[in-house]
Formats: structure tokens, C-alpha cells, sequence
């Protein structure tokens, strides 16, 4: 969720909301509004409140790596590359220790070298994101939609 919403937001700009980004990924909008949060905690966003306002990038797209977002979200890894809880094996050695590090170095090394502009070009024209407009979002209503009114709330 956090990698698609950041390539999203490179490859649209600025002032997306997470109810934008909630509908056009289909995630829930309460759960993403905590991921952004936590990327902004990162340096990885900057969020803007009132008329116009959203979430955007903190840097340049070329400067934030896929490998930065994971990071903001999941941490670093351990070194184990355990898939399972660690020290659950009953082995000397683990069954898939060097099909995981295989793979773990892979992600790693794509991840690192991979850029949001880079990801957000390899997105263009799947699905009609971000490269076509992005149906429901702010910069494209036009008015005319209903609103719902929150009890308690004016």
C-alpha cells in the first residue's frame, strides 16, 4: 500500500488526498491515513491541511528510493532473511537459507537502485494510472457530486 501510494503520487504530483488514494488503489482510507502518516514521520511526505491541501512528496521522486518507503514502513530487516518467526527451526541450519538470501539480496538490490520516478514510469498506462486521469479524484471532480454529511460534524 505504501509503495503503490507513493508511485501514485510521483507520477500525479501534488495535493493527492488519502481518500483520492484510498479509492483509486481500493484500500481502506482509515488504515492508509496511518501508513501515510508513518512516511511522513519518515521525511518521505509532507501532508498540507484546508482547500487544496493532501499529501505529496517531501523530495524530488528521483531522490526517494522504493527501498526508503519499504524501510519507513517495515524497518530494516534482520539478517537472518527468516520468512518465519526466528528460531522456530529445529534444524542445525535452515532448509531455504541460501534461496533466501538469494532472494533477499534481490529485492534488496531492486529496491535500493529503483526510484519513485523510475516506478512511477514503469506504471504508465496500466489500468489507466497514473499515466490517464485519475477517475474520482480531486483535480478532476467537477462539483457536481453529493456529499456526505458526518453526524456531529459541520
Amino acid at each position: 500500500m505504501a509503495v503503490h501510494s507513493v508511485v501514485l503520487m510521483a507520477a500525479k504530483g501534488d495535493g493527492l488526498t488519502a481518500g483520492d488514494i484510498a479509492q483509486k488503489l481500493g484500500v481502506s482510507e482509515a488504515h492508509l491515513h496511518k501508513v501515510l502518516a508513518t512516511l511522513g514521520r519518515a521525511g518521505v511526505l509532507r501532508s498540507s491541511r484546508g482547500p487544496g491541501g493532501g499529501y505529496s512528496l517531501a523530495r524530488e521522486p528521483g531522490e526517494i528510493t522504493l527501498w526508503e518507503v519499504y524501510t519507513s514502513i517495515e524497518g530494516k530487516p534482520g539478517e537472518d532473511n527468516c520468512l518465519l518467526r526466528p528460531g522456530r527451526c529445529i534444524g542445525k541450519s535452515c532448509l531455504f537459507s541460501g534461496l533466501l538470501e538469494e532472494t533477499a539480496g534481490r529485492i534488496r538490490e531492486f529496491l535500493t537502485s529503483t526510484t519513485l520516478a523510475t516506478a512511477a514510469e514503469s506504471y504508465t498506462g496500466k489500468g489507466g494510472y497514473p499515466a490517464g486521469p485519475l477517475a474520482g479524484t480531486k483535480k478532476e471532480r467537477t462539483g457536481n457530486e453529493r456529499t456526505r454529511e458526518t453526524p456531529g460534524r459541520r
